[in-house]
């Protein structure tokens, strides 16, 4: 026997999920190549409201190119180690310091810095499978280093 709250809330679970699998398929539909985040932002902005911060990270982290994207990684370590980086530091400075911290991943932190140096400045690009790879392999150690660290309590 099913209780009623139960049921009040398995409903409102599959309002959502039809919500959502209404919003989805409409996107789909009208608007395929918009991003949500600008989608976000042109509803928040006709209501006359200002969108929040992380709206406007998200609209400008989805226009970056692939490799820059995952080079992203790398910030995203270096703020979960504790140590992070101010605007003006350079990707060589912050990937030092990455390879400094978590040693098991200095190979992929160095494979990623080279693809993004060829993605920047070479005249052929970077390799994107290379540094997807390499960004997965620093975000890996650095969330098992963290886990340790929280189970631990030490490194």
């Amino acid at each position: 026997m099913v209780s009623p709250g139960l049921m009040r809330w398995l409903g409102a679970l599959a309002g959502i999920v039809l919500f959502a699998l209404a919003l989805f398929f409409a996107k789909r539909r009208f608007a395929p190549d918009t991003p949500v985040a600008a989608i976000l932002k042109n509803a928040i902005d006709r209501g006359g409201l200002t969108p929040p911060r992380w709206l406007n990270d998200w609209l400008v982290f989805g226009t970056l190119p692939p490799i820059e994207r995952y080079f992203q990684s790398v910030n995203a370590c270096l703020q979960w180690m504790g140590h992070p980086q101010p605007i003006h530091s350079t990707a060589v400075e912050r990937a030092r310091i990455l390879q400094r911290l978590i040693p098991g991943a200095a190979p992929s932190v160095e494979t990623l810095l080279r693809e993004h140096h060829a993605a920047l400045f070479g005249p052929h690009g970077g390799d994107a499978a290379a540094a997807r790879r390499a960004a997965r392999d620093i975000l890996y150690k650095t969330l098992s280093l963290r886990l340790k660290i929280f189970i631990l309590g030490y490194n």
